[in-house]
């Protein structure tokens, strides 16, 4: 881990700080086009809530908002959020009762968490953060990146150092 020098350090933890102070980090904007991109198709989670109701309630869709603006800006979610629904899956399509080594494990997740998870890589996106310039081994979060071409830069050296 690099560390900061005294006025860049200083420097970075004030924007930080006016980051998460300023009430117009998450808009209104960033909240609808985060719906927008929600597939809600998809199972309910253990909160019971459906992101389908935000198309047919209007006002449901300016409290809902709200609320994710405020613990987006805030930084501070509520528990209900954070917990998902463990389920097995079957590999095989019909099977009812799947045998241990037949089944994936998938968690379903609120729609709200979602709703969320899609405006903060919005937000990682519009500031260009810098998680996605973090040099040229890092291959999460950037476009036309993938990890494996890490496992082929590690073989390539270790085969050249042979």
């Amino acid at each position: 881990m690099s560390k900061l020098t005294g006025g860049k350090q200083q420097t970075r933890r004030r924007s930080m700080e006016d980051e998460q102070t300023d009430k117009n980090f998450c808009k209104e904007e960033d909240v609808e086009k985060g719906i927008a991109e929600c597939n809600f198709n998809k199972a309910i989670g253990q909160d019971g809530f459906d992101g389908k109701m935000l198309s047919k309630a209007g006002h449901l869709k300016k409290t809902i908002n709200a609320k994710i603006q405020e613990w987006i800006s805030k930084g501070k979610f509520p528990e209900y959020i954070k917990e998902g629904r463990l389920i097995l899956l079957s590999k095989n399509q019909g099977e009812l009762y799947p045998e241990i080594g037949n089944s994936r494990p998938i968690v379903v997740n609120s729609h709200l968490s979602k709703i969320i998870e899609k405006v903060i890589v919005i937000k990682i996106h519009e500031q260009k953060s810098e998680l996605l310039v973090t040099g040229n081994y890092q291959n999460g979060f950037k476009e036309n990146k993938s990890t494996h071409l890490n496992l082929i830069r590690l073989f390539n050296h270790i085969k050249e150092s042979s």
